[in-house]
């Protein structure tokens, strides 16, 4: 394994905070005119984005492949749809 590094950790412990649909407040608060015109509300989708191709040592190609290109565009284009649908969907 001249190339390839592997590190293994344990994790003792861990947590995350996901959610679907918009945000959602205390009714309190939403009538609180101090918190309403002076607090932003809203989320901020998050999502998995593939970057920009990068070439190999051996690579004699001078461009990327159109179809390589149309790959990661489609795929980075359905995961923000993903994203943005969580946000309005009414299920949650």
């Amino acid at each position: 394994m001249t190339s390839t590094g592997i590190l293994k950790m344990r994790i003792e412990t861990a947590s995350a905070k996901t959610r679907t649909g918009g945000p959602s407040d205390d009714k309190a608060d939403l009538q609180n005119p101090d918190v309403v015109h002076k607090t932003w509300v809203g989320v901020v989708p998050t999502y998995p984005m593939l970057g920009e191709p990068i070439e190999g040592e051996a690579n004699r190609v001078k461009q990327v492949p159109e179809y390589l290109s149309d790959w990661v565009a489609d795929v980075n284009s359905m995961n923000e749809q993903r994203a943005v649908h969580a946000v309005d969907s009414k299920d949650a």
